[in-house]
């Protein structure tokens, strides 16, 4: 069983609308959910978008796919082709949905967009590259906007950390003179903020009951604490949801190990017990 001090770290600024506050107290019972890391990436069997990271992935779950490219600049160019070949046709999403309510899941996260930043939905607005000039605020709200108008009730915005951050161009250059040359932060350095709370409004004005969960930035657009790979040492007051793999990796790889039921279960027990949700993570 994995514990932490998870609780000791992170500060909960608790929404003051009413509206809000029912619609957490209506996920809280919930208890268990379903997360689903699945993209181009899954045909090469890597961990997601990590591996076009230059920075050594001894870390990461499978890794590059090494027999692609003699070189990280052919290797990036043959991943972000991928989305060429990716049609899954024989994807059944009734049957996983079946699959997770036997389980006992009541609600699923999905990756319409994860860091390579492919996306996974009918979107407009394709463009792959993340830049730190205004229109990559404006290209993220139209994305989100786009998402909760155009494909029904959303219950939630799971913002992930690591490509939204709230950081001034100063602390950008900074941050570059500190890092290594060759790193991907060298290559791309971005000041990211996407003015979280201007997206949480328009996005509110849709869909007023949506939940919001910024993992980047704590504040009030973050609706509820998110450990991640690790369940509290003590039961939390506040809301709160471990997201954790099945496996090893968030994303399919071959061969990867999985938890036996019972650890499962007792994770489950373990977390609802505390307080929290379990959000349990697998890849098709």
């Amino acid at each position: 069983m994995s514990f932490s001090t998870f609780a000791q770290h992170e500060k909960y600024y608790p929404d003051t609308d009413v509206k809000i506050q029912n619609r957490l107290e209506e996920w809280r019972d919930l208890k268990f959910g379903l997360l689903m890391h699945w993209g181009p990436y899954s045909q090469w069997g890597v961990v997601e978008s990590w591996s076009i990271c230059p920075e050594d992935l001894s870390w990461a779950v499978g890794g590059q796919k090494k027999e692609v490219a003699d070189n990280y600049f052919d290797y990036v160019k043959a991943y972000e082709n991928l989305q060429t070949t990716f049609n899954p046709t024989k994807f059944n999403p009734e049957k996983w949905a079946a699959a997770a309510k036997y389980a006992g899941m009541k609600y699923m996260v999905f990756t319409t967009k994860h860091h390579d930043g492919f996306s996974m939905f009918d979107t407009k607005y394709t463009d792959y590259k993340i830049t730190d000039k205004k229109t990559f605020v404006d290209f993220t709200h139209k994305q989100v906007n786009e998402l909760v108008t155009g494909y029904g009730q959303v219950d939630i915005l799971w913002f992930d950390g690591g490509w939204v951050r709230k950081t001034t161009d100063e602390e950008v250059k900074k941050y570059l003179a500190d890092t290594s040359e060759g790193s991907r932060w060298a290559r791309n350095p971005q000041n990211q903020d996407i003015n979280m709370a201007g997206l949480v409004k328009e996005v509110r004005a849709k869909q007023p009951n949506i939940l919001v969960v910024d993992r980047a930035v704590e504040g009030p657009e973050q609706n509820y604490l998110t450990p991640e790979q690790q369940i509290p040492a003590e039961p939390i007051a506040d809301p709160w949801e471990t997201c954790m793999t099945m496996g090893n990796s968030w994303s399919y790889v071959p061969n990867d190990v999985y938890k036996p039921a019972k650890e499962i279960i007792e994770k489950l027990v373990d977390i609802v017990s505390k307080g929290g949700n379990y959000l349990l993570n697998i890849g098709p």
